[in-house]
């Protein structure tokens, strides 16, 4: 039998081996030049990254906090597109989605929301470790409130470091299209600031009113959502380079590698330095 510890190890190759196969799998199929008429393969990637979450977060949460966090994080992000599609046709920020991306629900494609819902997740898990906050049971309000204030725009920040490059390259590649050309290769400022609020409300709601205490002993595991955002990183570079957009390439590089950087660094300091809670 395995322990709780080897379990989580065995959890966490699994993950990342399904995630590097999808990201190998959408990679070639970019390579060989059918991603235009690729919906199946997005389809398919976006399925495996929204899986990667809801597994990781079960185990990690256990199944109801990760199906709140999730749900809370679908509806937050569901809200904010259905307010860009449906309601914002004499403003700016208007945007339409193109029939590539398949079924959609009041004017928004339901991989979009799987996709964010996923990445939200993540990019919290990043930033979980880079804060390394814990709260305890003697943790006061106020300072659970600032706390969770920094990890959530914390969140925000990782978040939106992926979509500088994603942005750009899916309204190239025709998945959207904006009313009016915005100030940054046609998208506007708006839309990034709209998606700091989603994902800094999701998290801020979580944390403060669902996260529990955690104490355990950091394993591989937990370092999975590292894994998944780099290669998220690394895709998104060869999207851009497939493209022959090599601006975006270069945004993406500088703007997901330090989040990337501090993480690995930050692991390196924990195998010799435990938090204190560690040690007791």
């Amino acid at each position: 039998m395995l322990d709780d510890m080897q379990s989580k190890n065995l959890n966490f190759f699994l993950t990342i081996a399904v995630f590097l196969i999808a990201v190998i799998f959408y990679i070639l199929n970019l390579w060989r030049g059918q991603w235009v008429q690729g919906f199946f393969i997005t389809a398919l990637f976006t399925l495996v990254v929204f899986l990667f979450s809801f597994w990781h977060s079960s185990i990690k949460f256990g199944f109801k906090n990760a199906f709140i966090f999730l749900l809370l994080s679908f509806l937050v992000s569901f809200g904010s597109e259905f307010i860009g599609t449906n309601l914002a046709n004499n403003f700016e920020g208007c945007y339409k989605y193109s029939e590539f991306l398949g079924a959609q629900i009041f004017n928004v494609p339901l991989l979009v929301i799987l996709m964010w819902t996923a990445i939200i997740y993540i990019a919290y898990q990043v930033s979980e470790h880079i804060t390394n906050f814990r709260f305890f049971k003697s943790t006061s309000f106020l300072n659970r409130f600032w706390l969770s204030v920094w990890c959530a725009l914390l969140t925000s920040l990782i978040v939106v470091a992926w979509d500088a490059a994603l942005d750009p390259l899916a309204v190239s590649m025709g998945w959207w299209s904006w009313a009016r050309a915005g100030e940054y290769f046609g998208v506007p400022l708006g839309n990034f600031l709209g998606w700091i609020v989603v994902s800094f409300v999701t998290v801020l709601i979580y944390k403060l009113f669902f996260e529990k205490e955690e104490l355990e002993k950091e394993t591989a595991f937990d370092y999975a959502p590292l894994v998944s955002y780099t290669l998220l990183c690394f895709l998104t570079i060869f999207m851009a380079l497939n493209l022959d957009r090599p601006i975006f390439a270069f945004i993406a590089f500088s703007g997901m590698f330090p989040f990337i950087s501090i993480m690995v660094i930050r692991f390196l300091v924990s195998q010799f330095n435990f938090p204190e809670q560690y040690k007791k």
